[in-house]
């Protein structure tokens, strides 16, 4: 009989997303309202502009001091004052719903309040989902959802209830106070807190090469795709007389809710991937987007708006990800901060587009955006070829790294790429690599084998594809199980003992040290090993370097190196056929 994991642990993350909802809602209510003060107030293009930068100008100095302050206090000291601010800046654009000053000083303390909660609370929603995977996924919808609904809202209350300048605040008003006090009773998370000498700024994850070659280029996409469709392509297909609030709200909805629906999607994917395939939506979008403003088509701005509201949950959620994995829980705060400023850079669009209006032409200002989306594209997807690819063009002589689909397909197509040697085998004894399945809480034991597996999640680091799959498969097969009967499920190898105690995967695929310290915490058991003699990792030539007279030379060279004696030339290429 299998042991179906459950979620009996109470989910605090859930009251950590209420309040990132109710702030979302409050930052994001007031676009569709900017409309509505042009037409009440007879504000000009100026003023408008103004109110919507000094939300920006607080913001990022509240990301920056947020998340160090967070990883430095813990989440639960800086998120609650400022999500308990949140209604107290409606309130102000409530009381001063005339006057541009106060206006100014209520969007100014929103700004604040989003940056100092967003960071830091996605940071808690991690820690608070006990690293099961889902996390970022957790974050971005609670994030979405405040974002689509508030203005939503906003606009049809601003259309056709009383006294627009007032009810549109009202619903955050209330949802603002219910959230805080919800959030009162999220419990903190339980943190290792690093000496301040081993504290920097910025952290080390974000000064790292792959930070700014990977995830830095597409974020600003993640802000910009939906700025586009939400405040650009509503004036740019109407007039300033008949751009109403509501059609402002309809193009919001029309961009949040497929950002919302495919983050589900965003989730099952690579990382990487779903970033490439998010970058390809921005340019599909303001392709579509330069049409509707030739056309003035009302239906074409409807279908921008949806393929840049997909490349935003695509983004949001796959570029959260890729920056919790490059964290940890002593930096989490600081660098998912980061990140949401590189985001909101993308709020930059708006202004982009006036300029660029002013200088090409309001009908060459889309296509040249998209083709700034499709030159990121071409980066990430130069960056992310599989590694047999660079060998296969001769760019990379020489690999050392873990054998994956990529490497055996390019071997079966010819490409000349060949296997010269193993770095790190299976031994007897105690297993570097194994199948382990998750403890219960009552320490039952109930899966006893990989045959109670059928039908359960089981975590592999890299998914389907990744050595750890095939070995994975191997050890299924034994009990007449297949990798079609589980529910692979993507996860870093340092985050799979978290989601074994949790209860969110069945087992993991675990290599050492990983699979050590969860069975000696009492997370999981072995329930099989790899066989002896198997090897994960290697040394891959090129097709150009294989034939090479020094071919042999550099291998023996590195074998020296490592302390293994000398191969003979012949067992060598034994190992590459």
């Amino acid at each position: 009989m299998s042991w179906r994991v459950s979620r009996a642990i109470p989910a605090h993350w859930l009251k950590v997303a209420l309040v990132m909802f109710a702030v979302g809602w409050g930052a994001n209510q007031f676009s569709p309202m900017l409309i509505v003060y042009r037409h009440e107030l007879g504000l000009g293009a100026g003023a408008i502009a103004g109110l919507f930068v000094i939300y920006a100008v607080t913001l990022v100095p509240g990301l920056l001091i947020g998340g160090p302050l967070s990883d430095r206090l813990g989440r639960r000291a800086v998120v609650l004052p400022f999500a308990a601010l949140s209604p107290v800046a409606t309130l102000l654009v409530v009381a001063g719903s005339r006057d541009l000053w106060v206006i100014g000083a209520g969007r100014a303390l929103a700004g604040l309040c989003s940056g100092m909660v967003f960071g830091p609370a996605t940071a808690w929603v991690r820690d608070l989902s006990e690293g099961d995977g889902l996390s970022a996924r957790r974050a971005a919808l609670a994030l979405s959802a405040g974002f689509c609904l508030g203005p939503v809202v906003a606009a049809l209350l601003a259309q056709w209830a009383p006294a627009p300048l007032v009810i549109p605040y009202l619903p955050h008003l209330a949802l603002g106070t219910v959230a805080f006090a919800v959030g009162w009773t999220a419990p903190d998370a339980r943190l290792k807190r690093r000496p301040a000498a081993g504290r920097s700024w910025p952290p080390a994850p974000v000064r790292a090469r792959q930070f700014w070659l990977r995830v830095a280029p597409p974020a600003p996409l993640v802000f910009g795709t939906v700025s586009i469709a939400i405040v650009v392509l509503p004036e740019e297909v109407t007039s300033a007389r008949s751009l109403s609030a509501a059609y402002a709200g309809a193009m919001t909805a029309l961009a949040f809710v497929p950002g919302i629906g495919i983050q589900r999607l965003a989730r099952r994917l690579v990382p990487e991937t779903g970033v490439i395939i998010g970058t390809a939506a921005a340019a599909a979008g303001a392709v579509a987007g330069a049409f509707a403003v030739a056309s003035g088509s009302r239906l074409l701005a409807g279908l921008a708006a949806i393929l840049l509201g997909m490349a935003y949950g695509l983004c949001l959620v796959c570029g959260l990800r890729q920056s919790e994995r490059l964290s940890d829980d002593h930096d989490r705060g600081a660098v998912v901060a980061c990140y949401y400023v590189l985001a909101y850079l993308g709020f930059c669009a708006p202004y982009a587009v006036t300029g660029l209006n002013a200088l090409a032409g309001q009908q060459a200002t889309l296509p040249i955006l998209a083709a700034v989306a499709l030159l990121v594209l071409g980066w990430l997807a130069r960056l992310n070829r599989p590694f047999s690819g660079c060998l296969c063009d001769c760019k990379s002589l020489v690999a050392l790294g873990g054998f994956s689909a990529g490497m055996f397909n390019a071997i079966h197509q010819g490409h000349g790429v060949k296997v010269v040697g193993s770095v790190a085998e299976e031994g007897p004894g105690a297993p570097a690599n194994a199948l382990v399945g998750a403890t219960p809480p009552d320490k039952s034991g109930k899966v006893t084998s990989p045959a109670g597996l059928k039908g359960e999640k089981i975590a592999v680091d890299g998914g389907a594809g990744s050595a750890g799959a095939y070995l994975l498969a191997m050890a299924l097969a034994r009990y007449d199980v297949s990798l079609s009967q589980v529910t692979l499920v993507n996860l870093k190898s340092a985050e799979m003992a978290s989601a074994l105690r949790a209860g969110t995967v069945a087992a993991a695929y675990m290599t050492a040290p990983y699979l050590g310290t969860a069975v000696s915490a009492g997370d999981g058991k072995v329930l099989a090993g790899a066989p002896a003699g198997t090897a994960l990792t290697g040394l891959i030539y090129g097709s150009a370097f294989a034939g090479a007279a020094t071919a042999q030379q550099f291998f023996d060279a590195l074998a020296e190196a490592a302390g293994q004696p000398v191969r003979p030339a012949a067992h060598a290429a034994g190992i590459a056929t």
